[in-house]
């Protein structure tokens, strides 16, 4: 989804008839004639563009405020202090994001938030050593972290509730209720674990 704030053309094509925001966008996307080096570097990041950004979309939204003050401290205004189209179009932009937005998946399972920075450090990490970002290292890694977390959280878990059961009363805790208590807790923590 490419948002572009501040946006003062009129959508029309070269012909003078109205097009869509996504087809600005794609208009904008498509190879321009020429050989010279500056015009092959930017249809590069065209083509970039088109393969690896299969489905694109883009939205354009008007200046938030007329006043060049305000401009210089947008992110302090409040909705009243913006154009009212800025906040309808803002609306309208939040509904759109959130009925297509999707959860990162990798190998068929969604990613949490912490899962999805560490493959995007492990990204990072492997094009600035020069190589190409394995995904099978990548998932086996994120696997590895996870499993680590989960065996934490399990065993903290364990702790803080056979220490809580372990402290009801003055008197030493029996064998027996010992047992149970500890069948009870791995079963919960088990539970919590898968």
């Amino acid at each position: 989804m490419w948002v572009v704030r501040d946006f003062a053309l009129r959508l029309q094509d070269q012909f003078s008839n109205d097009i869509s925001s996504k087809q600005y966008l794609e208009n904008a996307l498509k190879e321009q004639k020429g050989t010279s080096d500056a015009v092959e570097s930017k249809n590069k990041i065209r083509r970039l563009i088109g393969t690896y950004f299969k489905e694109k979309d883009c939205y354009t939204m008007v200046r938030p405020t007329e006043q060049e003050k305000d401009l210089q401290n947008v992110q302090s205004l409040g909705d009243k202090q913006l154009r009212p189209e800025f906040t309808n179009q803002m609306q309208i932009l939040r509904n759109k994001v959130f009925k297509k937005i999707k959860p990162k998946q990798l190998n068929g399972r969604n990613l949490t938030g912490t899962m999805f920075v560490e493959l995007i450090q492990a990204y990072i990490e492997s094009i600035n050593q020069g190589s190409v970002p394995n995904i099978e290292n990548a998932w086996s890694s994120l696997c590895k972290n996870e499993n680590l977390r989960a065996i934490k959280q399990a065993v903290a878990s364990y702790e803080s509730q056979m220490a809580k059961g372990m402290s009801k009363g003055d008197r030493c805790i029996e064998y027996a209720d010992l047992k149970s208590l500890n069948r009870e807790v791995t079963q919960s923590v088990l539970g919590a674990f898968k």
